[in-house]
C-alpha cells in the first residue's frame, strides 16, 4: 500500500502547493438555466480548468471543449511554463482528485507524469479518494466563479432579495 503524503497548507511557500481540479460548467446544478442556454447556443467551452495556489491564492484558468487526460496535461505544463517564465523556482506540487483528466486510477499514468514533471520541478499528489475537502481551496474558488462569472449580476441581486429581506407580509417584517 502506497502512504499519501500530507502538504501543510499552512506553511508552503508561494506557488509550492497548486491545487488542481476541473469544473464542468454545465454540470446542472449551480447555474441558472438561462446561462445553461446561452453558454450551448454560443457553443463556449463547457470545462473550466482550474490551479490556484494554496498561499498566494493566485490562480490559473483555462477552457476547453474536451475532459481529456491530454488536455490535463497541457494544463500543468502551460501553469509550469508560465511560473518558470516568470522566475518561479519552487519545486512544485499539483494536487488532484481522481478523475481521468488528471490520470484517475492509473498508476502507469501518474508514473509517466510524475517522470515528465520532474525535470520541470514539479510533480502530482492524488488526493485521497471522496475527499474534495483536500483540494478546498480549488472547490471554494469554483463556487465563487459560479457566483461572480457566469451568473449575471442582476440574477444575483434578485436571489440575495428574495433570501435575506424578509417580505411585508411576514411575521418577522419590521414593517408588518
Amino acid at each position: 500500500m502506497v502512504r499519501k503524503c500530507f502538504y501543510d497548507w499552512y506553511i508552503a511557500q508561494p506557488f509550492e502547493i497548486i491545487q488542481t481540479d476541473l469544473k464542468d460548467i454545465l454540470d446542472k446544478k449551480a447555474l441558472p438555466q438561462e446561462v445553461y442556454h446561452h453558454l450551448q447556443r454560443y457553443n463556449l467551452p463547457p470545462y473550466q480548468w482550474t490551479a490556484e495556489c494554496v498561499n498566494t491564492r493566485i490562480r490559473f484558468l483555462c477552457y476547453s471543449y474536451e475532459k481529456s487526460f491530454t488536455n490535463g496535461l497541457c494544463f500543468y505544463l502551460m501553469v509550469i511554463a508560465w511560473l518558470r517564465a516568470h522566475n518561479i523556482r519552487a519545486e512544485l506540487v499539483f494536487t488532484v482528485d481522481w478523475g481521468e483528466e488528471f490520470c484517475g486510477k492509473s498508476r502507469q499514468k501518474i508514473t509517466d507524469v510524475r517522470k515528465l514533471l520532474k525535470p520541470l520541478g514539479a510533480t502530482i499528489h492524488q488526493n485521497h479518494k471522496g475527499r474534495p475537502e483536500e483540494n478546498g481551496f480549488v472547490e471554494r474558488s469554483h463556487r465563487t466563479d459560479d457566483e461572480e462569472l457566469y451568473i449575471p449580476k442582476e440574477d444575483i441581486l434578485a436571489m440575495a432579495c428574495k433570501t435575506n429581506h424578509p417580505t411585508r407580509n411576514s411575521k418577522n417584517s419590521a414593517a408588518g
